[in-house]
């Protein structure tokens, strides 16, 4: 069975891009992965540059895009509380935001440092 999150970014101008990603969402797969190797704004950005994901590794990233050809699906948001609106939440979402990476289990509403 998979575990959802979702990887979020905020940008320099407030907005929010997000892309989905199916396995090994909770803190211990994705969520070590992020810190241990996407933990800039550039790598995080390049991380979600090629929209969903099914899976990360490490550094290897399996994105529907570049591994199945499927189009960029990448979720943007005018500001952090039309993210926080949107509903799109999974069972763990990561944000990353001022250098860091937070996460909110179950919900977009409270995001704590990870």
């Amino acid at each position: 069975m998979s575990t959802n999150s979702t990887i979020s970014v905020i940008q320099k101008n407030g907005s929010v891009k997000s892309v989905y990603c199916h396995w090994d969402g909770y803190t211990e797969g994705v969520g070590k992965d992020l810190i241990n190797h996407f933990n800039t704004e550039r790598l995080a950005n390049k991380l979600i540059s090629e929209g969903s994901i099914s899976s990360i590794d490490k550094s290897y990233v399996d994105s529907y895009h570049s591994k199945r050809g499927e189009d960029i699906e990448i979720m943007q948001y005018s500001s952090l509380e039309r993210f926080k609106q949107s509903g799109e939440s999974q069972q763990f979402n990561y944000l990353f935001k001022d250098n860091e990476w937070l996460v909110a289990p179950e919900s977009l509403r409270e995001f704590e440092t990870y």
